[in-house]
């Protein structure tokens, strides 16, 4: 099996305090010191990069979505944890999690360079369960670490003349220090008049931006400014963000993608960090002629057409969803699902 996961839970007062990938899932510390704290525990598919027949088992479902979106509360369940764990599981509660996974070298299909930190939060509840011989530990992971109850220095001053992407980076050190960050918004994001609003949380920033933007600056159609965290930084975006397309291949499709609205594509491939809400993936345009792949002719019409997918073009993904089972034996049990628009080039 070439499955592969890792998951962290280290205590809140970490300068390490883990930060949301992949999107919209948070999790940074708000007194990061300088010195690290070491993980307490930690489950892993591959201990010491080896892979370990006797891993426990983990099921999880994250969504993954700009923070104006709201997103909701996610769990993980690790099966086969020690009965102290299982006991004692209300210490987990208030730590940094974090998960990485994807596919790690083994099957022929595998591809190790997609695996990666898929999600991160702080544990927002933490229960124990002991039912005939399974003995699980649930995590519920809060997108943020801050909340309404626990609010954070988050105070947009958007000043006149000045970018909405400087006012951002302002806002995001002060309670976020030292995360770096990254903007790829239009430039004509400039307001005429001092813009200050007091924000509890990410989420509320987000929304309070996009309210602001959505429609103006621009034009009618612009969608606005998006919030997310990606591999260890803020990353800021809107719909004039134009990134370097992702090759998709056929290899990385279970099943063939599917409208769901107008100019929406939702589409499942095998669990991987790569992608991040803003990527413009490119879908595959055929399968080529390889050894091992069997090819057709016209006379064998319509079964030519399962070498090419209906989806051509390029998308942008708008949304992520992780689902995982780790021994289950199905193929659609350890996938990431996109939703992506599709491009107007396409």
């Amino acid at each position: 099996m070439t499955r592969y996961y890792s998951i962290e839970l280290t205590p809140s007062s970490s300068a390490a305090a883990f930060f949301g990938v992949g999107g919209s899932l948070s999790g940074v510390g708000a007194n990061a010191a300088q010195s690290v704290t070491s993980p307490i525990r930690t489950w892993t598919s591959h201990p010491n990069g080896k892979f370990d027949p006797n891993a426990l088992d983990i099921e999880f479902d994250c969504q993954v979505q700009s923070f104006a979106t709201s997103p909701q509360l996610f769990t993980v369940t690790i099966h086969g944890v020690s009965l102290a764990d299982i006991s004692q599981a209300q210490q987990f509660t208030g730590m940094q999690f974090s998960m990485k996974g994807g596919m790690l070298a083994g099957l022929p299909l595998a591809n190790p360079r997609q695996s990666g930190l898929l999600v991160a939060g702080t544990v927002f509840q933490s229960y124990g369960n002991w039912e005939g011989e399974d003995m699980r530990l649930d995590l519920v992971i809060s997108p943020s670490y801050y909340t309404i109850d626990k609010p954070g220095n988050i105070v947009l001053n958007w000043q006149a003349g000045q970018p909405l992407s400087q006012a951002l980076q302002q806002t995001l050190s002060v309670a976020y220090p030292n995360v770096p960050f990254t903007a790829n918004v239009a430039g004509q994001l400039v307001q005429d008049f001092d813009e200050i609003h007091f924000c509890s949380t990410l989420q509320e920033l987000c929304q309070r931006v996009q309210d602001i933007t959505q429609g103006y600056f621009v034009g009618p159609d612009y969608s606005g400014v998006n919030l997310t965290y990606h591999n260890g930084q803020f990353f800021v975006w809107d719909n004039t963000y134009a990134p370097t397309p992702i090759q998709i291949s056929f290899n990385d499709l279970i099943g063939q993608p599917t409208w769901i609205d107008v100019n929406t594509m939702i589409c499942k491939m095998v669990l991987r960090a790569d992608l991040q809400l803003g990527s413009i993936i490119k879908m595959p345009q055929g399968l080529q002629n390889k050894p091992g792949i069997v090819t057709t002719t016209q006379q064998s019409f319509p079964s030519s057409n399962n070498y090419q997918t209906v989806f051509q073009g390029d998308f942008t993904i708008s949304e992520l969803r992780h689902i995982g089972s780790y021994r289950s034996s199905n193929g659609s049990s350890w996938v990431t699902i996109l939703k992506c628009l599709a491009n107007s080039a396409s």
